[in-house]
C-alpha cells in the first residue's frame, strides 16, 4: 500500500519536472569523454524535453564527421562552424544540448550559454580523463598515438587553459557515479554541487528566463 508521505514525495517530484520544463536550456559542458552525450539524454528524457548534440549538428550540415572536420580544416575554421550550429541550435526552447569539449572555450559561447540558458559542467579528475581519453584516441585525432605521460600532461594543459570557463556553469557536478537524480538535486537546490575532489567557486544563482523564438530567430537569423 503506498503511503500518503510517497504520493506526496511523487506530486513534488512531478511538479518540479513540469515546472522545470517552462525554463530556457540546459547545456551540457565538459572535457572530451566526459559523459555529457550520455547523461544529456538521460536528462531530456526525464524532463521530458528534446536532446541535442551539438556535434552530430555539426557533422550533419558538413557531412563529415568531427575528427575529420577538425583534421581538415584546422582548430579556427572548425570553431567558426562549431559557433554558427550553436546559434541555429538556441533557437528552439526546452532544449537538454551536450555541447564539445572545446564549446564554450571559444567565440565567446559561454556568454550566450549564459544568457540563453543554464550551464552544468560534468567535472573529472585528470586521472580519469586520462583513462577515458585512451580509450577513444580513434575518435580524437588530437590525442592520437600520444602516451600516457603525455596524455597526462595534454590533459593539465587543457585544464590550466580551459577550466576558468568551464567553471562558470551555474552548475558544477562531480562526474564520477554520475547520475540524472544527482543532477536534478542540484538544479533543484539553485546552486552548484559541492565534491571533494576540489573546490568550484560558488556561483549566483541566475535568474530563469522564459525565452522567445521569434526573438532569437531574429536575431540569429
Amino acid at each position: 500500500m503506498t503511503t500518503p508521505y510517497l504520493n506526496l514525495n511523487w506530486y513534488l517530484i512531478w511538479l518540479f519536472i513540469h515546472d522545470i520544463k517552462q525554463y530556457v536550456r540546459y547545456f551540457i559542458i565538459g572535457y572530451k569523454n566526459s559523459g555529457k552525450t550520455s547523461i544529456g539524454k538521460k536528462l531530456a528524457k526525464r524532463l521530458n524535453m528534446d536532446f541535442v548534440d551539438l556535434d552530430d549538428v555539426i557533422e550533419k550540415r558538413e557531412g563529415k564527421s568531427i575528427p575529420a572536420l577538425y583534421s581538415e580544416l584546422g582548430d579556427d575554421v572548425f570553431r567558426v562552424i562549431e559557433w554558427e550550429a550553436l546559434k541555429e541550435v538556441v533557437k528552439k526552447d526546452n532544449l537538454v544540448i551536450s555541447l564539445g569539449g572545446g564549446t564554450p572555450c571559444y567565440c565567446d559561447n559561454m556568454n550566450l550559454i549564459e544568457k540563453l540558458g543554464e550551464a552544468i559542467y560534468i567535472r573529472l579528475d585528470n586521472d580519469t580523463l586520462v583513462s577515458r581519453l585512451k580509450e577513444a584516441t580513434k575518435d580524437r585525432p588530437i590525442v592520437l598515438n600520444k602516451t600516457d605521460d603525455e596524455l597526462r600532461l595534454y590533459v593539465k594543459k587543457i585544464r590550466d587553459r580551459f577550466e576558468h570557463h568551464y567553471l562558470r556553469a551555474k552548475y558544477c557536478i562531480d562526474g564520477r557515479n554520475l547520475s540524472v537524480d544527482k543532477i536534478l538535486r542540484s538544479i533543484n537546490r539553485g546552486m552548484p554541487s559541492m565534491f571533494s575532489m576540489a573546490s568550484v567557486p560558488m556561483n549566483k544563482p541566475a535568474k530563469r528566463r522564459k525565452t522567445n523564438s521569434l526573438l532569437f530567430s531574429y536575431l540569429f537569423k
